[in-house]
């Protein structure tokens, strides 16, 4: 009976005092710093998005919508919320090399590195808080069967450590006939031989 008497005694001296520290100004200033310090790295980082649509003027049939043969805008922003600079950054593409051709209008960048079988762009400055955006136009290759037209990017340091990899963003380009090939490029002053008809079906 007394140890019952005790153990109440004990609790009902001690639970005020065990309840004023958790809830006292202090602790909870404490929980407040914590919370804006973690809330705060966390708005700090450098984000990666990706896009790819018809360029102006790249509906060639002007159908609305995006053919074989259309010329197609992939376009990249970088954003970096963060204090530090990124010197001879890398920015990879992910793009099939073999799905389009005559790569132009590049914004945001002097060059790009057409090796590896996609289209990468190498020693990029990217300072601290700011937002970069790369672009580039290209034609999509004939083709008498539908594909996927895609761009995964992916950043990297000078040394391939990746800081970002954005998620997949796709197009589905409309398959042309044969003929509406070789019209296509009879209007644009080409004119198929055997051997490049070939060379169509056997990328097909």
């Amino acid at each position: 009976m007394k140890i019952i008497k005790f153990k109440l005694l004990f609790v009902l001296l001690f639970t005020p005092v065990f309840l004023f520290v958790i809830s006292s100004p202090i602790q909870a200033s404490i929980l407040d710093d914590i919370k804006n310090i973690l809330s705060k790295d966390s708005s700090k980082n450098l984000t990666l998005e990706s896009s790819v649509v018809l360029a102006p003027n790249g509906d060639i049939n002007k159908d609305g919508q995006i053919t074989s043969g259309d010329i197609v805008r992939f376009s990249y922003v970088i954003t970096n919320t963060t204090d530090k600079k990124y010197t001879y950054s890398i920015l990879k593409t992910n793009v099939d090399r073999k799905q389009i051709n005559f790569v132009h209008n590049l914004q945001g960048t002097t060059g790009f590195l057409d090796r590896y079988g996609t289209i990468v762009f190498r020693n990029l400055r990217i300072e601290a808080n700011e937002q970069r955006t790369i672009s580039f136009d290209a034609r999509i290759n004939y083709s008498e069967t539908d594909r996927l037209i895609s761009t995964q990017p992916e950043f990297l340091t000078f040394d391939n450590k990746s800081i970002n990899k954005a998620s997949r963003k796709e197009v589905k380009a409309n398959k042309l006939t044969k003929q509406q090939i070789e019209k296509r490029l009879e209007n644009s002053g080409v004119v198929l031989n055997e051997r490049d008809i070939k060379k169509i079906k056997t990328e097909n």
